[in-house]
């Protein structure tokens, strides 16, 4: 698993996107964190070329979360605070 971190300044917060990288059943993960995080949603997209993309976030809270493909997770959302 490799991880990458990028933080880019926003006022008045710290916007922060991170990727994790390893093989995985993206399914699997976007429900387990849907059900793992109180008032979080899941959808699905589509990406580029048809492939589905789950989505799970929260109008309330970050981090959203995104899954391409059975290899990347990114999670977005602000550093040091608890609400979206």
């Amino acid at each position: 698993m490799s991880r990458e971190k990028v933080i880019g300044r926003s006022v008045p917060r710290v916007e922060s996107v991170e990727k994790v990288t390893g093989k995985g059943n993206p399914k699997w993960l976007a429900e387990f964190i849907r059900k793992s995080q109180p008032g979080f949603e899941m959808k699905e997209e589509k990406g580029p070329v048809g492939d589905p993309i789950p989505l799970v976030s929260s109008e309330k809270t970050a981090p959203a979360y995104a899954l391409i493909g059975d290899g990347d997770l990114i999670m977005a959302g602000y550093e040091g605070n608890d609400n979206a």
